[in-house]
């Protein structure tokens, strides 16, 4: 799911990407397209994947170390929008996660 142009996509995407790039034997140009994102983007994390295997596409732990600056605390607003948004949905932390990774 792409929330907006600029997201992110989810880890399992970015590997299953770089793997159709890999493996398949897709152009970065063809992956990237296939998936919504620019070639150069597709070129920066098919490098990550080949120089660190899958670690190199997880990149929350990498950008918290790398950018601490830009980690800001959620305002009351936001909190608030959050709370709003999912009032009454339950949610069981023991589930596992979905494979897909969306």
């Amino acid at each position: 799911m792409n929330v907006h142009k600029n997201a992110r996509l989810t880890f399992v995407r970015r590997l299953e990407m770089v793997k159709d790039i890999v493996e398949a034997g897709l152009t970065p140009a063809e992956a990237a397209a296939e998936v919504g994102v620019s070639e150069p983007t597709a070129c920066k994390w098919l490098g990550r994947y080949l120089a660190e295997g899958e670690a190199g596409l997880r990149f929350l732990a990498r950008d918290i170390a790398g950018r601490p600056e830009r980690i800001r605390a959620l305002g009351r607003r936001g909190a608030a929008r959050i709370r709003a948004l999912v009032k009454g949905v339950k949610v069981d932390l023991e589930a596992p996660l979905d494979p897909g990774g969306e």
